[in-house]
């Protein structure tokens, strides 16, 4: 994901799909914190972009970053 000649059109899918599990959540599991899971040199390249972070910060999307080859966390952003 976001690694398609259009990055706009993947946040448009990811954005919708976030909302989606968002409200499905809150009836099941109104405590429970969701996460849009990012490869770390996606996060650097594509969600640092001021434009990006401000769409990020409207639709109150919380990020966890994470490193692929090792399979870690390095970040979580509510």
């Amino acid at each position: 994901m976001f690694n398609t000649p259009s990055p706009i059109t993947e946040l448009e899918k990811a954005i919708g799909q976030y909302g989606i599990y968002r409200t499905f959540l809150k009836q099941s599991n109104p405590s429970q914190q969701i996460y849009l899971a990012i490869a770390q040199d996606v996060y650097q390249d594509f969600f640092k972009q001021p434009a990006i972070e401000t769409i990020m910060d409207d639709h109150q999307i919380s990020l966890l970053v994470f490193e692929p080859h090792n399979e870690e966390v390095v970040l979580w952003i509510r």
